[in-house]
């Protein structure tokens, strides 16, 4: 009598999109240090002033809106000089883009409303 054990496979199929992107985000561990020069030189050198200056210009210069600013950039600089692995930190940067996207276009409706 003879027994033969099912494994289960190797690679999680993900059908989610998020599944799907963080899947992507863990395969990036080899490109460590790009996704370090990216979130350092991109979002320090034009994310971060550009939002700035929609909230100083066209934003009222709402103290809500730095407070925002400052609570999506700081977890994601401190991500990247921790050296996480890119699991965590590319998404915490693009999620940091996105709210800095959502901050730009309020400002930008603020000044025009």
């Amino acid at each position: 009598m003879t027994y033969q054990m099912s494994s289960a496979p190797d690679q999680v199929q993900h059908h989610s999109a998020l599944g799907r992107f963080l899947a992507w985000s863990d395969s990036q561990k080899n490109n460590r240090i790009l996704w370090l020069a990216v979130a350092l030189f991109v979002q320090v050198g034009a994310a971060i002033p550009l939002t700035a200056a929609a909230v100083m210009l066209l934003g009222g210069n709402s103290f809500f809106l730095w407070l925002i600013i400052l609570a999506i950039n700081v977890p994601v600089l401190i991500m990247n000089l921790a050296a996480m692995p890119t699991k965590v930190t590319i998404p915490a940067l693009f999620g940091a883009w996105a709210v800095e996207v959502l901050i730009i276009i309020y400002c930008v409706l603020h000044a025009l409303l």
